[in-house]
C-alpha cells in the first residue's frame, strides 16, 4: 500500500513537471521517500519517519494547491502534519500519542479547508467526520471495553457524511414531504444497521448440572452445549478426554482444538498503533490467564502429592 502511494504521488508530480517544466518537486519528493525506506528499517531511527512523511505529504499536497491555483493558508501545514502523526506505527509503548494527535489534526485542519468551490461546501461535513474517528479511536484508546468501536467506524463516519451533507446542503431546498423522507431514511439506516449488529440474548437461568457418568451421555451432553447453546469447553474437555485415553499425542490434540479455538484478531478498520495497543493489551491478558492456568497445575499437584 505504501509503495502504491508513493508511486501515485510520483506519478501526479511528474505530470505536474510535464506540465510546467518544474522538476524541483518531484526530485525532492523522490529524495525524501528514498529516505524513508532507509528508515523504516531501522528500529531506532523510526521516530524520523514522522517529518520525512510530513515533507511527503506537504510536496504532494502543496504542489497540488499551487497547480490549481488554490490558496494555501493552514490547510496543507495542518492536513500533512495530521498525516504524517498518524500513518507510521511506532514500536513505542506509547506510539500510539502521535497518531491520535494526527487525528486531532487532521479534524482541525478541515476548519481551515479554502473558500473555494467545492472544497468550501465539505468544510463541515469533513470537520464533523474527523470528530467521529477521533472519538472511535480515543475511547478504545482509554478502555478496551470500547475497541468494539474500531469495526463500527467506516459506518458512523459514512454515516455522519451522510447526514452532514445532506443537513448542510440539501435539506433547506427539498419540499417538506421530501425532508422527512430523508429524515426516516437516515434514521432507518442507523436502525438497521445497529439491530443486524448488536443482538439481545435472553440469559437462562443457570441449571445444575448433575455428574455425567456414562460414555455416551458425556458426548452427547458436550454436542449439545456447543450446538445449541455455543459453549464449545465441554466438547473439548470431551475430545482431550478422549484423546488421551485412547493414546494420542499433544499434536492430535492441537489439531482438533484448531477447529474450535480461532485465533485471534485484530480489528479489520483500525489504524497502525490502534493495532499495536490492541496486541499489546491481548498480550498482557494472554499472560495473566497463563499465570493462572499455572497456579491451578500448581495446585493439583500439589494435592495430588498430598493424597
Amino acid at each position: 500500500m505504501r509503495i502504491f502511494l508513493a508511486v501515485t504521488a510520483a506519478s501526479l508530480l511528474g505530470a505536474y513537471y510535464y506540465f510546467t517544466k518544474d522538476l524541483i518537486p518531484l526530485v525532492t519528493f523522490a529524495a525524501i521517500y528514498s529516505a524513508y525506506e532507509v528508515i523504516s528499517r531501522i528500529d531506532r531511527l523510526e521516530i524520523l519517519k514522522i517529518p520525512l512523511l510530513f515533507g511527503l505529504i506537504f510536496i504532494s499536497v502543496r504542489t497540488g494547491f499551487q497547480y490549481l491555483e488554490y490558496p494555501e493558508g493552514y490547510f496543507v501545514y495542518l492536513i500533512s502534519a495530521g498525516f504524517a502523526l498518524a500513518i507510521p506505527t511506532l514500536r513505542h509503548r506509547l506510539g500510539f500519542i502521535p497518531g491520535i494527535a494526527g487525528i486531532f489534526l487532521i479534524g482541525t485542519a478541515f476548519f481551515f479547508v479554502p473558500d473555494i468551490y467545492p472544497m468550501n461546501q465539505l468544510e463541515i461535513p469533513l470537520a464533523l467526520s474527523a470528530v467521529v474517528i477521533a472519538m472511535t479511536t480515543v475511547l478504545p484508546v482509554i478502555s478496551e471495553k470500547m475497541e468494539f468501536l474500531i469495526d463500527h467506524r467506516p459506518f458512523l463516519v459514512f454515516l455522519t457524511l451522510l447526514a452532514s451533507v445532506y443537513y448542510s446542503q440539501f435539506r433547506e431546498t427539498l419540499y417538506p414531504g421530501f425532508r422527512n423522507l430523508g429524515d426516516w431514511i437516515i434514521v432507518a439506516l442507523t436502525l438497521m444497521y445497529f439491530l443486524g449488529k448488536f443482538r439481545f440474548e435472553i440469559e437462562d437461568a443457570v441449571k445444575e448440572k448433575s455428574k455425567i457418568s456414562n460414555f455416551d451421555e458425556f458426548a452427547e451432553s458436550a454436542e449439545r452445549a456447543y450446538i445449541e447453546d455455543g459453549d464449545p469447553v465441554p466438547l473439548l474437555s470431551f475430545i482431550s478426554y478422549t484423546l488421551f485415553r485412547s493414546g494420542r499425542d499433544v499434536e492430535d490434540v492441537e489439531k482438533f482444538f484448531r477447529i474450535f479455538v480461532e485465533k485471534e484478531r485484530v480489528p479489520r478498520y483500525s489504524f497502525g498503533f490502534e493495532k499495536q495497543l490492541i496486541m499489546r493489551r491481548r498480550k498482557s491478558r494472554r499472560l495473566e490467564r497463563l499465570s493462572l492456568i499455572k497456579n491451578m497445575f500448581e495446585e493439583i499437584g500439589g494435592e495430588d502429592e498430598r493424597g
